[in-house]
């Protein structure tokens, strides 16, 4: 499937009114560049494009679309979004009314013959305008620090969505519909034993859907905060760059801190192998040892007597045990000889015995306090890394005129969510324990009651165990589960293939996209981990995300436009070649909202790597303030009075080059 985007309108927003037509007469090019200054509702704009593509615009919150009404008060707002899919044209238009605080939608495709209301795209392309989908094609720079959260699952998720993995979990849901449909139809004399485990087959099966639900949401909204808090961190962290008093000291700090998070990490992997050893932990247990130890000993065992030993009693007339010794026993003693303290058993109990001579107890205690003791100082001395480079944060925020304590109101309670998710999602994803859950539940109310998606996984299990019984189906269960497996099975195996075909492909581009300050992708988790560092600059996150999301999509069988918020912005002149050459490959359309800091050393490299086929239109807004742009424009324009909508490359450049501290004044 192909999907391109021509253009969109908007009018009542707090972007302003505008009109952007992405085609070249009857083609769209390869590369559109919109270049619009700081303060011309890039934002916004890129929020009404995801919300209208997804249609997830109709769980807007009234306070939320409040925020989007422009300041001239209108009754509505309307934004529309023209695609064309496989040729055959699409449109998406979305309309807030302000005054009720709520959303609708009207669809136009001559695939749902013609005019509809509602967000109704065809059933063909619904399936990749999901938030999870168009947020792989539609984003800012934010995706590449979310692609490096370990907190977040951007890098996998990318994985399954472009690569449609969730096919195989479509098939698995397809199994448990068939098996239903064919257990509703159990005999006669069935019926109740039939429906009282149906009943609570389908209360499970629901609670495994709403439990799985929780988990997307919470993995969903955990994304989505985190992004904020990489949004905030990032403004601060924009802040500290720009004060030359405390930059040096704050990266040195920040410094000091990883080097301290990697002796941490080492110190905690070294404790937990002593732990391993329970007489580390409780010097008793080495006591207990050393006494079998001594007593194997006195019995001298094991040793070459052992089989004498038997042998010898066996001549006896009575047992050590005070019975008497008959012939079927003596037989009996010396066939069973060989199965007691063989060769193998004396070699474990040998080397039983030198180990037990190394141990001291104490020693091993004591040099196990001393690991949480480090540990704990290290803990400190993070704390303490941290606390300074808050103070030295909230210094160079002040210094550049910002309020430390409006970013602490609003981080604090991110945080505080974020935490509180994880914990939940830590509860609901958590494994089984040993025998846990071993009885299946009684009535189908306490389905309710569970809060473990594998508890409840196991249950249903159990449950249709019972209704095989009763039914008779096992032979359809256990094809089913079969299938069902062969899904799973598939499904992790070519995610794993992709992964290592990824990790491959994506460190030798960045071999030559960062061959001035190289960076590796160690693995591909739930999000990509770097080798030997937690995180790179700026610059080289993007290039990574960047690189990641070629690879990735080139892995997919659809072609969809790839639209990007500042593409450059925190790039160096070098890194910012390499991706201006690399980005016109990933897609067949790339739109990018840009600012004029972004042209250098970036758009003539894209240029060329596009072969020339690049549309470029600058917006910006009709105010008192920009009365010196509205001179000598060229006929490629449009003014509605609230924006001017220019065409062609010469005023795009000349807007860049004469008037970046305009941008900077009407941010």
């Amino acid at each position: 499937m192909e999907i391109k985007l021509l253009g969109w309108a908007c009018e009542g927003f707090r972007c302003p009114d505008m009109e952007v037509d992405l085609q070249n007469g009857n083609s769209t090019p390869k590369v559109s560049l919109v270049q619009m200054p700081n303060g011309t509702g890039k934002t916004t704009t890129l929020a009404l494009l995801k919300g209208t593509l997804t249609g997830e615009a109709r769980n807007w919150t009234s306070k939320y679309i409040a925020a989007l009404r422009s300041t001239a008060k209108p009754d509505s707002g309307t934004f529309a979004v023209s695609l064309t899919v496989d040729g055959r044209p699409l449109k998406l238009e979305l309309t807030c009314d302000f005054e009720l605080g709520e959303v609708s939608f009207n669809t136009t495709s001559p695939e749902v013959g013609g005019f509809n209301r509602g967000w109704t795209p065809p059933p063909a392309v619904r399936r990749f305008l999901t938030p999870r989908f168009v947020d792989l094609f539609v984003f800012d720079g934010e995706l590449a620090n979310t692609l490096l959260d370990p907190h977040a699952t951007k890098a996998e998720e990318a994985i399954e969505t472009l690569c449609q993995l969730d096919l195989l979990d479509s098939v698995a849901n397809d199994c448990e519909q068939f098996w239903q449909l064919n257990t509703a139809k159990g005999g006669a004399r069935h019926v109740s034993g039939l429906t009282r485990y149906t009943t609570i087959a389908t209360r499970l099966s629901d609670r495994v859907q709403t439990l799985r639900k929780h988990i997307e949401q919470r993995e969903e909204r955990l994304g989505k905060v985190n992004s904020e808090v990489a949004r905030l961190n990032g403004e601060i962290q924009k802040l500290v760059d720009q004060d030359g008093k405390n930059r040096e000291n704050y990266y040195q700090k920040k410094s000091a801190k990883g080097e301290k998070e990697q002796a941490l990490s080492g110190a905690v992997r070294e404790l937990m192998d002593r732990m391993r050893r329970p007489e580390a932990l409780a010097p008793a247990f080495g006591v207990t040892l050393k006494n079998l130890k001594a007593n194997l000993d006195v019995a001298k065992l094991p040793g070459s007597t052992s089989r004498q030993f038997f042998q010898e009693l066996a001549s006896k007339q009575d047992c050590i045990c005070g019975r008497p010794i008959g012939e079927k026993e003596r037989l009996h003693i010396l066939s069973s000889a060989e199965d007691f303290l063989g060769e193998d058993l004396a070699g474990v109990l040998n080397a039983f015995k030198e180990e037990v001579d190394i141990i001291d107890s104490e020693e091993r205690l004591r040099v196990v306090d001393e690991k949480l003791a480090g540990i704990e100082q290290i803990r400190l001395e993070i704390a303490d890394l941290e606390a300074e480079m808050a103070v030295l944060q909230k210094s160079s925020v002040s210094a550049a005129g910002g309020d430390p304590e409006e970013f602490r109101r609003k981080l604090e309670p991110l945080n505080v969510e974020k935490a509180n998710l994880e914990r939940d999602l830590d509860l609901l994803r958590s494994p089984l324990e040993p025998g846990e859950s071993s009885e299946l539940i009684t009535s189908p109310t306490d389905a309710a009651k569970i809060t473990k998606l594998a508890v409840a996984e196991k249950q249903l299990a159990m449950a249709n165990t019972e209704i095989q019984r009763i039914n008779g189906t096992l032979g359809l269960r256990m094809r089913l589960d079969l299938l069902k497996q062969v899904c799973a099975d598939a499904r992790g195996l070519a995610k794993q293939r992709i992964k290592e075909g990824l990790l491959q492909k994506c460190n030798q581009r960045l071999r030559h996209v960062l061959k001035g300050d190289p960076l590796e992708i160690q693995r591909i988790d739930r999000s990509l981990v770097l080798k030997d560092r937690e995180s790179g600059s700026a610059g080289q996150n993007l290039a990574v995300g960047y690189t990641f999301l070629a690879e990735a999509l080139s892995k997919g069988s659809h072609d969809f436009p790839l639209v990007v918020d500042s593409p450059a912005g925190p790039l160096d002149h070098g890194v910012r070649r390499q991706v201006a050459t690399m980005v016109p490959a990933l897609c067949t359309q790339f739109v990018a909202f840009t600012i004029s800091t972004e042209r250098e050393a970036f758009l003539e490299p894209l240029e060329a790597s596009a072969g020339g086929d690049v549309k470029y239109i600058t917006v910006f807004r009709n105010t008192p303030g920009n009365s010196a742009l509205l001179k000598d424009l060229p006929a490629d324009h449009t003014d509605n009075g609230q924006s001017v909508v220019v065409g062609g490359r010469d005023y795009f450049v000349r807007f860049a080059l004469e008037n970046e501290n305009d941008e900077a004044g009407s941010s």
